[in-house]
């Protein structure tokens, strides 16, 4: 631990746990029954939210649970319901069918991603202090209340999605110095563990970690040879073990992506939850996931069979992956709402989604704009949900202003620039498959927060190095 903070990591989680369990409980028993009645649903929960089906389907498969026993647990049916009803009927099965019991998981899941992204921000900065202040906005925006004080899978998401770069950052020092085999295989199972999180609620979103990790993988790999051009003494050992390291996470992940239905029923017809029998699952993000990701598999088993030259192969698996975000893009921009942004633009190429680069980044960095903030949704929600985001935002683009100066600080950090990659492509890909930003807004909640806190630390610093030095001399030493 830093010595420039004296309290302890555990102590931080509890204090952020009694907190969050204390807002989810203000939310559900109090806000909304009594302060806000028009937008209650009942039990605490929101109107027009994906929640009360949560609910609902949670509900049925715990009482089926209590009727027929454990082995009627289905964690996660591609046509029936999602992971979160079936983590949900869990609880509901040993505690009682009410949103509120299920406060305590949130609460351990969204208490645990803030100290994993101060556990993040301590290895750039190298201090706890200014890691615990930076992470601040991530505990403190309200629009995180939308899975901490309601039942969604963005707190599941969020831990896992820490999890995976806190795993990552504990392994790259392998290249640049000795680190024990304890914090070698602590890196592997913080992996592991975030990308079964990952999996289980977003089975899609294990296709962008392993992209992501082929990217940080070749970046790693150029500044290794840039820096032994250079005639830096850097051991190939060190090197090797880093290579090695990054085939165990690509075979963790793709373990995961190309099978892992540990806890899946298999893709067939089965009895709908909650009354669903009627509804068109062709048009359901549940159904166009499982399609996705079976077609993605076909694509693959192609892949290996095929007698393509390898250059072909790899061109036609990108190709193929890049039109089914641009699929999915397309069900996103049918699924109506009014915070739809470009719907009407679809890629047919790699040139065309590099052409939609800059305006892209606009969109999931600064959206929603000032005057999207007081519009008027598509549900009575919508405008508690707007007014929150213009507080939020406000502060976002604030502080990303100080952003180039923490990547200045940071300049010599490779954690810096690994974990800005895979933060930054992660949300680039999540971003070109959503065009509506009320969801993009929730989906980029955990990676934009890494952005902001990597902000707030460079406003920390430029502070710090106004007082210290004031900025006549800063301006005439960079002079």
């Amino acid at each position: 631990m830093s010595s420039d903070f004296k309290t302890e990591l555990w102590e931080i989680w509890l204090v952020y746990f009694l907190y969050t369990v204390f807002i989810a409980c203000l939310v559900q028993l109090v806000i909304l029954p009594y302060i806000l009645p028009q937008l209650h649903y009942g039990q605490g929960l929101m109107k027009n939210c994906d929640w009360t089906s949560f609910h609902s389907q949670a509900v049925e498969m715990s009482n089926k649970i209590k009727a027929e026993g454990w082995s009627a647990l289905v964690l996660r049916s591609d046509y029936e319901h999602q992971s979160i009803s079936g983590i949900l009927s869990v609880v509901y099965a040993l505690t009682i069918q009410k949103p509120w019991a299920f406060i305590p998981v949130n609460a351990f899941l969204h208490a645990s991603s803030e100290v994993l992204l101060i556990l993040i921000m301590e290895i750039l900065t190298g201090s706890r202090k200014k890691a615990f202040l930076s992470s601040l906005p991530f505990m403190f925006f309200p629009s995180s209340a939308l899975w901490y004080a309601q039942i969604h899978k963005d707190g599941f998401f969020i831990a896992g999605t820490y999890l995976h770069f806190y795993g990552f950052l504990l392994l790259i020092p392998i290249i640049y110095k000795k680190i024990t085999l304890k914090n070698i295989f602590a890196g592997l199972a913080c992996v592991y563990l975030g990308a079964f999180l990952v999996w289980l609620i977003r089975p899609y979103g294990i296709q962008i970690m392993l992209a992501v990790t082929g990217i940080v993988a070749a970046i790693i790999l150029a500044i290794f040879i840039t820096v032994k051009t250079c005639n830096r003494k850097i051991p190939w050992i060190r090197f090797g073990k880093l290579i090695i390291c990054f085939f165990v996470i690509s075979y963790i992940l793709y373990s995961f992506a190309s099978g892992g239905n540990f806890f899946a029923k298999p893709l067939q017809k089965q009895t709908n939850y909650a009354g669903r029998q009627n509804q068109d699952k062709a048009n359901t993000p549940v159904s166009e996931m499982a399609m996705i990701n079976s077609n993605l598999n076909s694509l693959e088993t192609e892949y290996f069979q095929s007698s393509m030259c390898l250059g072909e192969r790899i061109r036609k698996i990108i190709n193929t992956k890049l039109a089914f975000l641009n699929q999915i893009r397309y069900g996103s921009a049918t699924s109506g709402g009014k915070t739809l942004l470009d719907a009407d633009i679809k890629f047919n190429n790699f040139g065309e989604y590099v052409k939609y680069l800059p305006r892209h980044l606009q969109i999931i960095f600064l959206a929603p704009f000032p005057n999207m903030w007081f519009e008027q949704g598509s549900e009575n929600t919508s405008g508690l949900m707007r007014f929150f985001s213009a507080i939020e935002m406000s502060i976002t683009y604030f502080f990303l202003l100080f952003f180039p100066f923490a990547v200045w600080q940071l300049r010599k950090k490779i954690e810096a620039w690994v974990l800005l990659v895979m933060a930054g492509g992660t949300l680039l890909f999540y971003g070109y498959s959503i065009v509506n930003i009320g969801t993009l807004y929730r989906f980029r909640y955990g990676f934009i927060a890494i952005f902001i806190s990597c902000g707030l630390f460079g406003f920390i610093q430029f502070v710090e190095l106004l007082r210290n030095k004031g900025l006549r001399k800063f301006l005439s030493a960079h002079n």
